[in-house]
Formats: structure tokens, C-alpha cells, sequence
């Protein structure tokens, strides 16, 4: 089978001073996105998501991060379905995705995304019986697992995976650069600047404050993650121009229940994208 690659950036990052978050890294195998498929929760709405199916007792739950939906992490998807053998879904948050046509995330009286999060699983659970789930989050999917952890009682979740991601305070970790992708505005709203050859129609450009907070562990107590799972890996890399690799190593110093490791050469959206790097993220975060 020839598989297709839509090339958001063509151009290289050096000489693209606007490419600050790596589009130039960005490719997505089209012919093997799964489907969408959908359920409802109890307020009758749809939670969008894609899978790739193995028969195994293991769910793996990967969440992308800001602007983007659920085929951002085809790559990653397609990797560690095939190595980890593990059954993979890829849940849109809410608000966003193909079958999204809003520019702007902001959450209804009664909607909360770690609880969409939530049902999707349990549903999941009592249809297909897993007897373990593990979470990997991108960005700011980083911070909605940490979340999502927290919300659960011990052991529900057997080990959570953080690609690059987005933290509170007081675990800042935003790069300098971060103004020049993502701008705050004076009542708390966040706007991303996608470069008009990053767009492919279903991105989200603006976010309520209201949906950051619901996305964020506040406060975030490490001691408190590691009491409710088996194991916390944080990735990163040196590379990365959004998330600053160096706030990383100063917050994670002195938990050393927490394997931190650091993968060069590799922008923030590349170390989900590059079909090689799947390979590197199951070596460091499940091969032992």
C-alpha cells in the first residue's frame, strides 16, 4: 500500500522564523488514520475518538495536546499499537477534531473534558473488558492525563507517559518563545498563531480560560500522581522552542520516582509526529 504524507510545512525550520512549534516535522500517514467513531455521554453528547484494535487486556489512551485533534498522534498511534501490541484509542477532546467546526474551546454549564475522558473509558471498559489502562498526553494532553489521574482512585491507572507537557504553576515550564506562539489575552483567553500553511480546517485558534482551568491540575502534587499509579514518565527534548527543556530538569530534579529522559534534536510537535520517535518513546516509557 502507498501511503500518502500531508506535509503541513514544507519549508525548514531555520528559515522560517514562525515555526516555532515544528510544523516543518509534521506528517500524517493519511490512508491510516482510523476512523472516527463516537459515543455519547449522559447529556447526549458525542465524544469523538479512533482506535487501533489489538487483542489485549491493556487499553493505551493517547491525548493531544492544544489546537490540534486526534490525528496529530497517527504516528504515535501506529507505533505503539504495533510495538506495545496494546489496544490504542485516540480521543478528540472536547471542542475539538474533524467533526468540530468551532474556532474556540469553551466549556458549556455541565461540560468538563476529564469527565468526557472518563466516560469514554469506562465505556470502553465494560464493553471490551481491559484490565489495565495507561495514559499518554501531549502538551497540554500532558496536563489533562495528570488531571485525569488525580480525579481517580489508586491504581486505576497502571503508568502515565507526558510527551512535552504543558504544566501549572508553580511548574511552569513555558519557553520564552511561547508569546510568539500562543498570546494571553487580558481576560485569561489564549489564541494560537498557526501559520495560514499549518491550517487544514479543524484547528482550534482560541481558548477560553475556563477550558485551560478545566484542563489543569491545580494544584499539582507529584506525590500525590505517584500514589495513584505504578509509574510517571516525562519525555522531552532540547529542541523543543515552546516548552523550555531546562524548566523540566529544575522541576523534576528531586523526584527521583519520576523517569525523566530527553530526546534531542526534536521540535514539540516532532516528538509526536516522527514516525522513528514512536519507536524511542515505547524503548523509554514501556519496553521495561
Amino acid at each position: 500500500m502507498v501511503i500518502i504524507e500531508f506535509v503541513f510545512y514544507t519549508l525548514s525550520m531555520k528559515t522560517q522564523s514562525n515555526d516555532l512549534i515544528g510544523f516543518s516535522d509534521f506528517k500524517i500517514p493519511i490512508l491510516k488514520i482510523p476512523p472516527i467513531q463516537s459515543i455519547r455521554n449522559p447529556y447526549g453528547e458525542a465524544i469523538y475518538y479512533r482506535e487501533f484494535e489489538n487483542p489485549s487486556d491493556t487499553l493505551l489512551v493517547l491525548v493531544h495536546g492544544m489546537g490540534g485533534d486526534s490525528r496529530y498522534l497517527t504516528q504515535l498511534g501506529i507505533q505503539l499499537a504495533s510495538r506495545t501490541k496494546f489496544h490504542v484509542i485516540l480521543p478528540d477532546l472536547k471542542h475539538h477534531g474533524e467533526m468540530n467546526n468551532e474556532k474556540s474551546a469553551k466549556l458549556g454549564p455541565h461540560e468538563d473534558v476529564v469527565l468526557d475522558l472518563n466516560f469514554l473509558k469506562d465505556n470502553l471498559l465494560q464493553r471490551r473488558g481491559f484490565s489495565k489502562v495507561m495514559l499518554v498526553g501531549h502538551s497540554l494532553g500532558g496536563a489533562v492525563v495528570l488531571k485525569w489521574l488525580l480525579s481517580q482512585p489508586p491504581n486505576v491507572f497502571q503508568k502515565v507517559v507526558m510527551i512535552s507537557p504543558y504544566l501549572p504553576q508553580p511548574y511552569s515550564v513555558e519557553s520564552k518563545n511561547f508569546p510568539l506562539w500562543i498570546k494571553r489575552t487580558d481576560d485569561g483567553r489564549m489564541k494560537l498563531k498557526f501559520p495560514e500553511q499549518a491550517k487544514w480546517g479543524s484547528e482550534v485558534e482560541e481558548y477560553e480560560a475556563s477550558y485551560i482551568r478545566s484542563c489543569l491540575p491545580e494544584p499539582l502534587s507529584w506525590d500525590s500522581c505517584l500514589q495513584r499509579c505504578s509509574g510517571i514518565t516525562v519525555i522531552a527534548s532540547d529542541s523543543d522552542l515552546i516548552l523550555d527543556i531546562e524548566k523540566y530538569r529544575r522541576h523534576l530534579a528531586n523526584q527521583n520516582k519520576i523517569k525523566f529522559f530527553e530526546i534531542p534534536a526534536l521540535s514539540h510537535i516532532g516528538l509526536v509526529t516522527s514516525g522513528e520517535n514512536g519507536k524511542k518513546i515505547f524503548d523509554l516509557a514501556f519496553s521495561t
